[in-house]
């Protein structure tokens, strides 16, 4: 249990036992070889480190920041409910790009404010509260 949050914690893993949980998943998958590098220290990677490390990342290369909150069903494997509410507090909403499970390709600030929108006319019903908004008014 966390003492600040009061949140338990889900999963904690190193950096090997991730890179472990990936490659038996693309092996379970039915991938057999794992294209590879190996660097001056000897440590593997899936993309060769001269292609990022010292090289200039532009903003758009890096800006898309998301995924850190898993979100579902169980709480013993997720930290927000279907609806982004914290499985252990009641009136913690997360509704930024934190719930997605990763980075998709594009974009994702409309995704972000449709779910915001929608998270939020789930709080309406659950305070059994109604909005009206009128064409053009401001929020």
């Amino acid at each position: 249990m966390d003492p600040f949050t009061g949140m338990k914690k889900v999963a904690t893993v190193s950096v090997e036992e991730e890179a472990s949980l990936i490659h038996d998943l693309l092996e379970s998958a039915g991938f057999t070889t794992l294209l590879a590098w190996v660097d001056e220290g000897g440590h593997p990677h899936l993309i060769p480190r001269n292609l990022f490390v010292g090289n200039r990342i532009p903003l758009a290369g890096v800006a898309h920041q998301n995924g850190t909150i898993r979100f579902g069903n169980d709480a013993a494997t997720s930290a927000l409910d279907a609806n982004c509410r914290a499985h252990e507090v009641d009136n913690l909403y997360v509704v930024d790009g934190s719930f997605f499970p990763s980075s998709g390709a594009v974009n994702p600030a409309l995704t972000i404010m449709a779910n915001a929108i929608r998270v939020g006319d789930h709080l309406l019903e659950r305070l059994g509260a109604t909005s009206v908004v009128t064409a053009g008014a401001m929020v």
